[in-house]
């Protein structure tokens, strides 16, 4: 009903941006990406100074892993709303993927100078560190951060998995079990959280703990290949 209202307002008001950006949000929800690339690039024109529609489209490109397209996207929404947090991030999220760190640090560090206290953004930087190869400056580094977010939102699951994720990278698995464990009593179905936690018991040797969590983690991701290939190579040991 709302695409077809949308495309009816479109066809009565053509020069109102409205219709596009409703429309757009219908096909988002209906998940018709096609359609939604080919009215993202027909908006962005008809509306140049819409930074909506050039940062829908980056995200769209950057899910289909087109990351060229999106960057060219985001940098050209970035250049009618300069510094715009949100967009930042959505650029910071693909030159992750793209594990440009160069580019996406600079980002970083540039959101953290703006706002020291930023839980979001020093627990999210921390994880990233934590998820490279192991460094001793990065993963110190990686800790202060999030210690930092935690003294700011102490009760933050995903704060508290960061701090269990980082204490398991440096090897201290008593401290990474304490942290990961009380992040599942605040959020109980994350399944990169099970997963983390399964890990640590197969650092622990304790096999049969760790195959329960990483099958509550599949619970909660049911696609995820990854799980269920760990599933069977610790069921046949």
């Amino acid at each position: 009903a709302v695409l077809s209202f949308s495309e009816q307002y479109i066809n009565l008001f053509p020069n109102d941006k409205d219709g596009y950006e409703n429309k757009a949000i219908a096909l988002l929800k209906l998940k018709k990406n096609n359609e939604l690339v080919f009215l993202l690039e027909t908006a962005k024109f008809k509306f140049p100074a819409n930074v909506f529609f050039k940062h829908l489209l980056g995200d769209i490109y950057t899910m289909k892993k087109r990351y060229d397209e999106a960057e060219i996207e985001y940098l050209n929404a970035l250049k009618y709303i300069e510094g715009n947090k949100i967009i930042r991030n959505s650029l910071l999220t693909l030159y992750e993927s793209k594990k440009n760190y160069f580019k996406s640090d600079s980002i970083f560090q540039i959101l953290i100078l703006e706002d020291e206290n930023d839980a979001l953004t020093l627990n999210n930087y921390a994880y990233s560190l934590s998820e490279r190869d192991i460094d001793k400056v990065n993963i110190d580094y990686a800790l202060e951060l999030s210690k930092k977010a935690l003294e700011i939102d102490p009760s933050n699951a995903a704060y508290l998995d960061t701090m269990g994720w980082i204490y398991f990278k440096i090897g201290d698995y008593n401290n990474a079990e304490s942290f990961i464990k009380n992040s599942i009593e605040i959020d109980k179905n994350n399944a990169v959280v099970l997963e983390h936690l399964a890990e640590i018991y197969i650092k622990k040797n304790e096999i049969n703990t760790a195959l329960k969590y990483f099958r509550e983690a599949l619970k909660n991701d049911p696609d995820n290949l990854k799980t269920k290939t760990k599933i069977l190579k610790y069921e046949n040991r």
